[in-house]
C-alpha cells in the first residue's frame, strides 16, 4: 500500500491551484492541471463547495474562499508547504548570516511571482516587501533566476506573453534582449538587479531546483544597494550555498510546479 488516499491527494490539488490562481477557474481549467476527468473534479469541486472551502460564482467558475486566504501570504500547502518548510531553516541562518531580508518565491501557473516565505533583517533601515504582493517575474532577481533555467518551449511562452500588445508598456518586453539577459544568468548562477526598479535597492537571487534538476523556487536577499556593494562577494556566496542545501534537501516527490 502506498499510504495515499487519491480522493483527498486530488481535493487537495484542487485547493493549492485556486489559491495560487489570482482569478476565478472553471472546471476544464482546474480538470486539466489535475490531469483528471472533469466528472471527477466535479464531484469534488461540489464538496468542497457544500463544505465552505470553495466558491463558485454564477459564471460557473471556482474560487477558493476568500476566508482561507486571510492571514499572511495567503494560502500555503501542498508542494508549497514541503518547500517552505524545507528552506524555512536556511532562510533563517541565510538572514543570520548577511543580516538582509531573505525571501523564498515561485512562479505561479499565470506567470506570476509570489513570495512563499520571508525572514525580515534585524537592521533598522532594511529591504522589505508584503507577501500578499504578486510580481512580475522578469522585473525581479527571484523570478530571472527561476526563468533562467526554463527549457526551451516554456520560456519561449513566457517570452510571447509578456511582449502581447495588450502588455501595459512598463511591463512589456522585447522577447529577444531579455532572453539574452535571463540566459546569461546561467554563466554565475546568479541574478542580480541592482537599482534597476528601486533606487538603494538591490537583488541578490539563486534558483532552488528539484531531483529533476528543474528550477522550481528561487531564495534572494534583498539588501539595501549600499550594504551590498560594501558585502558583494559574501552574500552572493551565502545566497548560493543556501539554494544548494535547500535544492539538497528538498524531497524528490516534489517537484517544479
Amino acid at each position: 500500500m502506498s499510504g495515499k488516499v487519491p480522493s483527498v491527494e486530488r481535493a487537495l490539488g484542487c485547493l493549492e491551484i485556486m489559491a495560487t490562481s489570482h482569478e476565478s477557474l472553471s472546471l476544464a481549467d482546474i480538470a486539466r492541471v489535475l490531469n483528471a476527468p472533469k466528472s471527477s473534479v466535479l464531484m469534488l469541486l461540489r464538496t468542497l463547495v457544500d463544505l465552505g472551502y470553495v466558491e463558485r460564482g454564477d459564471d460557473d467558475r471556482y474560487a477558493i474562499n476568500p476566508a482561507l486566504m486571510g492571514y499572511g501570504s495567503g494560502w500555503i500547502g501542498g508542494k508549497q508547504g514541503v518547500l517552505v518548510r524545507t528552506a524555512w531553516q536556511n532562510l533563517k541562518q541565510l538572514t543570520e548570516s548577511v543580516q538582509e531580508t531573505c525571501f523564498l518565491a515561485h512562479i505561479t501557473s499565470e506567470y506570476a511571482l509570489r513570495f512563499l516565505a520571508k525572514v525580515v533583517s534585524p537592521r533598522e533601515i532594511r529591504y522589505d516587501v508584503s507577501m500578499r504582493k504578486l510580481s512580475v517575474p522578469h522585473k525581479t532577481a527571484s523570478g530571472r533566476a527561476i526563468l533562467a533555467y526554463w527549457d526551451d518551449e516554456r520560456l519561449k511562452a513566457y517570452l510571447t506573453t509578456w511582449s502581447a500588445s495588450d502588455i501595459p508598456t512598463n511591463d512589456r518586453v522585447n522577447p529577444r534582449k531579455l532572453k539574452e539577459q535571463i540566459l546569461g544568468i546561467r554563466d554565475t548562477g546568479i541574478a542580480l538587479i541592482v537599482d534597476e526598479w528601486v533606487a538603494g535597492a538591490t537583488g541578490v537571487s539563486a534558483p532552488v531546483f528539484d531531483s529533476d534538476k528543474k528550477p522550481i523556487a528561487a531564495i534572494t536577499v534583498g539588501a539595501v544597494t549600499a550594504r551590498y556593494l560594501a558585502d558583494r562577494e559574501q552574500i552572493i556566496d551565502q545566497v548560493k550555498k543556501a539554494a544548494d542545501q535547500v535544492s539538497t534537501l528538498l524531497p524528490r516527490g516534489i517537484k517544479a510546479f
